[in-house]
């Protein structure tokens, strides 16, 4: 019986003491060096083989599987100290094709290509603590009489969103009362005006806010993130999670307001919109996504504290068409070469569940990013 052995890398730690009936390079190369895909998109590459030795006839196979899968896990409370797991899963696509039919390899270097095209309507990756949408391929080379050799590269994919079929265009604003307690007595009221609610990642953010500060204690000072948050599915229950967003710039800061005053905030770019998933996270029934822009307060005194109103927005990747005449829309092209990528850490399982869990690194989507002038 065979036994799979995982290999993230595609190339032996040590080629020279490779075991007979193993190569000794095994991998995934696909076209697009970056893996990343719109979903839709064609997926090209080859699987390489390097074998000092030839490979017995008729017996030796080679496929190449290609799978999406949105994944939940959390734990609630029950009573006491008794907790409940819940799961929950959505396969998207599991397909697999044979490269090489029963028969035998020769010495040298080989390459397999293959192609598979993504279905137009999956979810774009997406990566938290409880919940994940990841995409990967994944080659297997059956031997007869050897272990199983398998490589598994993830891939990233990106679901387009139209900011010209959302609300994107509609203005928003919330009013918030923010009560304090650790470090003076009385509230904040905050208003935050945005003239629109859809961006693209790239974007610099107009906004107006106002405060009141109508404690004994001085607001040191005011500024502007973009956050994520999530709510994910399983079992009948729901788990949220939030993080606030790294953005390419620093966000711009407001000096303060004194204790018992008020001041308005006029700002054309008061934060950059980070590379993000697209709003909604269309396509996945198990979790959603939303996003806010957030007017972070840094109180003084003794015990310095952070307090936060926020707005909901959108962020897609197709962006709002200028519109001069409601019936000449064009909307801006993307600048693709300076698009950025950000680099995440992700667990996947070796082999299978009772094996120890491995580190790899996602590239995840390149969402079209503009320039700010362009918007």
């Amino acid at each position: 019986m065979s036994t799979n052995t995982e290999n993230r890398s595609g190339s032996f730690p040590d080629p020279q003491k490779h075991k007979r009936g193993q190569p000794k390079e095994f991998d995934i190369i696909f076209d697009n060096p970056r893996k990343v895909y719109k979903a839709g998109d064609t997926i090209k590459g080859s699987v390489i083989i390097h074998l000092d030795h030839d490979l017995p006839l008729q017996t030796t196979s080679l496929d190449v599987t290609f799978s999406g899968k949105a994944s939940v896990q959390f734990s609630k409370e029950t009573g006491g100290k008794h907790r409940q797991h819940f799961m929950a899963s959505e396969r998207y696509f599991k397909t697999s094709h044979n490269l090489h039919p029963t028969g035998g390899i020769s010495a040298g270097q080989h390459q397999f290509p293959f192609t598979y095209r993504l279905p137009a309507q999956i979810p774009s990756s997406f990566e938290a603590h409880y919940a994940n949408v990841r995409y990967y391929a994944k080659a297997k080379l059956i031997v007869a009489h050897s272990k199983d050799v398998v490589v598994k590269h993830f891939f990233a994919v990106f679901r387009p969103l139209d900011l010209n079929f959302t609300l994107a265009r509609h203005p928003i604003e919330n009013e918030s009362e923010l009560s304090m307690m650790c470090c003076a007595s009385g509230q904040i009221e905050a208003l935050i005006r945005l003239q629109k609610r859809g961006f693209m990642p790239g974007e610099t953010v107009p906004v107006r806010a106002e405060v009141k500060n109508n404690t004994s204690s001085r607001i040191t000072k005011m500024y502007f993130t973009v956050e994520q948050s999530y709510e994910c599915f399983a079992g009948g229950r729901s788990e949220c999670g939030t993080k606030a967003l790294k953005s390419a710039t620093p966000p711009v800061e407001h000096g303060g307001v004194s204790a018992h005053s008020s001041a308005t905030w006029d700002a054309l770019d008061v934060v950059t919109v980070p590379v993000t998933v697209p709003t909604g996270l269309d396509g996945c029934n198990i979790i959603e996504l939303e996003h806010k822009l957030v007017l972070n307060l840094v109180m003084g005194g003794a015990l310095t504290c952070n307090r936060a109103a926020k707005v909901d927005m959108i962020i897609g990747t197709v962006p709002l068409a200028n519109r001069q005449q409601d019936t000449d829309a064009v909307a801006p092209q993307p600048n693709m070469d300076s698009t950025p990528y950000h680099r995440e850490r992700i667990m996947h399982y070796a082999g299978n569940h009772t094996d120890r869990e491995m580190e790899d690194t996602l590239e995840l989507p390149s969402y079209p990013a503009y320039a700010a002038t362009q918007v």
